[in-house]
């Protein structure tokens, strides 16, 4: 896989019922401190075997929306699944600051991609771009991949229309630059491979 992918979710109806999701339930997003923004999770995985997150109805009732999103998001492959379902809502003041998506499970970092989908943004949104920054926080003159300091390797992206996405694997250093006016409201997933659940 690369890096980073980009690419578009053009499902009016996903993109409209996850924007009411979250706006018509505000009380069950929670602030990250840390991080200064927050997250609401809406259920995960409809695999029974899935030890991540609360459960909730919410992807038994919008079936047809999880069907539709196993198959778009990132690996479309049909040998990973969806684990994992939240969005985050940044105001004025939030930001993520850099790090990788790194989990291990009996010892062995997690083979995990992350997919995020723009659901809304404020028109005076000013801020709030993904940050990438490379595959390490290390320097190592042994590995091409590494050379160099991070911020020679910093590439950013604006995401302005609801449905636009972006997609990376755990070892991707990156981050959302911080809000300066606006707010930004994304809906994230991560997929695995099915055989963790076997």
């Amino acid at each position: 896989m690369d890096p980073f992918i980009e690419y578009t979710i053009d499902n009016v109806d996903f993109i409209n019922t996850m924007k009411a999701e979250y706006y018509d339930n505000p009380h069950l997003a929670l602030q990250n401190p840390s991080k200064s923004l927050y997250d609401r999770m809406i259920g995960h995985s409809r695999n029974k075997d899935n030890p991540t997150g609360p459960h909730n109805s919410f992807w038994e009732e919008h079936i047809d929306l999880y069907n539709y999103l196993n198959e778009v998001a990132y690996p479309r492959d049909p040998n990973y699944v969806i684990s994992y379902t939240w969005m985050r809502y940044y105001e004025k003041g939030c930001f993520s600051a850099l790090h990788l998506d790194e989990h291990s499970s009996a010892g062995h970092v997690v083979d995990q991609i992350t997919n995020v989908i723009l659901i809304d943004r404020s028109d005076d949104l000013i801020g709030g771009h993904t940050v990438i920054a490379g595959d390490s926080f290390r320097y190592d003159p042994e590995d091409p991949n590494r050379i160099g300091d991070l911020r020679e390797r910093l590439i950013t992206r604006d995401m302005r229309t609801p449905g636009e996405a972006i997609t990376w694997n755990e070892k991707l250093v990156h981050g959302i630059s911080r809000i300066e006016r606006g707010s930004r409201l994304v809906f994230m997933c991560t997929k695995v491979p099915k055989s963790m659940y076997e």
